[in-house]
């Protein structure tokens, strides 16, 4: 017979291995090569909003993908201004500062001829508007865009400059020469759709910039033309 603490420890191991069987039955294929070959991985911090949510890497086309995915109104409560609070503790993953992290976007829009000429959009700027103030500080006519209307609020606070909600971006009144997406597309259900919403925001000859999980997929390029 086994004890009350050994039937509860034995309880809670069953429950955590439906729980995972559960996940990882759920994941089928990749959300931007079609692939049913992912995997869970550790190399990304997992987001524990409602519920656990982990990276999946897709061993075909090498981009990852957050599973289960957010839903709209979880997106725009999890990147509120106070989202961080709700975001699991990291991983073994050594983060670097957002300096050294915007690095390689820093040197690309440094070797761009007439910077005041161009209009830069950040999609997904986050509440401090980082790569929105590098790139006023370089001389762009910088912009931002996310979901939350109070993130939006702070980032024009901090920045100076006007922050858009996704509609107004999608609206087709607005077109930019470059769009740059940092951790972006692995949130979101439809990463292929926001892509064309992104191509269609870019003036001819316009670059849109990813950065992320998903910079390694073989899909995708990390600067391309559209």
């Amino acid at each position: 017979m086994l004890d009350s603490v050994s039937s509860y420890l034995l309880a809670l191991l069953v429950f955590k291995m439906i729980g995972k069987t559960f996940v990882d039955a759920e994941v089928v294929n990749c959300f931007l090569c079609g692939s049913s070959r992912v995997k869970r991985t550790r190399e990304r911090r997992p987001v524990d909003f409602h519920i656990n949510r982990y990276f999946y890497k897709c061993t075909e086309c090498k981009g990852y993908s957050l599973w289960p995915k957010l839903e709209d109104w979880e997106i725009q409560k999890l990147y509120s201004v106070n989202y961080i609070g709700d975001v699991g503790p990291a991983s073994s993953v050594d983060y670097e500062s957002d300096k050294a992290r915007f690095a390689k976007l820093e040197r690309y829009l440094r070797g761009i001829s007439k910077p005041g000429e161009k209009q830069f959009l950040d999609f997904g700027c986050g509440a401090s508007a980082d790569t929105v103030i590098l790139a006023k500080a370089l001389g762009f006519q910088a912009f931002g865009a996310e979901v939350a209307e109070d993130t939006r609020e702070q980032a024009n606070l901090i920045s100076g400059c006007e922050i858009f909600s996704p509609d107004e971006v999608n609206s087709g009144l607005h077109q930019f020469d470059i769009v740059f997406m940092g951790d972006v597309l692995e949130h979101v259900m439809d990463p292929i759709l926001l892509l064309e919403s992104a191509q269609k925001s870019l003036r001819p000859g316009g670059v849109l910039v990813i950065q992320g999980p998903l910079e390694g997929a073989l899909t995708l390029s990390n600067f391309f033309v559209l």
